[in-house]
């Protein structure tokens, strides 16, 4: 037998407005103006080695999950997100 319980706690919107009123808006902005451009040099550079070798930057694997090219490593290192096919694998583990 299984038992699962969700909890969901929320802020009040005064609680929100309380909380947000101690951020520093400013540094916020900026942090999220040097990610942003951090994500388009990635992008960048994941173009030009894909262009380079003829590589595809996102394809489907034979477990049916899917890998893409996210950023270049300073060394070189290709390094790719994937995503696995749970559903599936679990299926086959009750099969065989």
């Amino acid at each position: 037998m299984i038992f699962s319980s969700m909890s969901i706690v929320a802020q009040t919107k005064q609680q929100e407005r309380q909380i947000t009123s101690r951020y520093d808006l400013t540094e916020l902005e900026k942090i999220k103006t040097q990610f942003q451009a951090k994500e388009a040099a990635n992008k960048l550079s994941v173009l030009a080695y894909v262009r380079e070798r003829n590589v595809q930057s996102k394809i489907t694997l034979p477990d049916g999950g899917v890998a893409e090219l996210q950023r270049i490593d300073p060394d070189g290192t290709a390094i790719y997100y994937r995503t696995f096919m749970w559903r599936q694998h679990y299926q086959q583990e009750l099969i065989t």
